[in-house]
């Protein structure tokens, strides 16, 4: 996930904190009763769990960050099929 892609990034930590323990509330709460969890204007459902552990991720994610626990990696790719023969292409 690219960090653009979070929208929590450049949230304070706070409120990260507590949405974090929101939406852990409702995993919670929809993994034992299997019904549906509401926030004022959003209902969430079994159906909605894997967005809500993707934006449990993404919060970590923002936390981390924010608190410089979480540091961003950056990964290359490297081609091998390549042979070297020492000529410029």
């Amino acid at each position: 996930m690219a960090l653009t892609d979070n929208p929590f990034i450049g949230v304070d930590v706070a409120t990260l904190q507590q949405l974090q323990t929101d939406y852990l509330q409702v995993l919670t709460d929809i993994a034992r009763t299997g019904k549906s969890y509401a926030f004022p204007g959003l209902s969430l459902t079994r159906a909605d769990l894997p967005e809500v552990k993707k934006t449990l991720a993404e919060l970590r994610l923002a936390i981390g960050l924010t608190t410089g626990t979480t540091h961003q990696v950056a990964y290359a790719t490297v081609r091998t099929d390549r042979k070297f023969t020492g000529r410029s292409a």
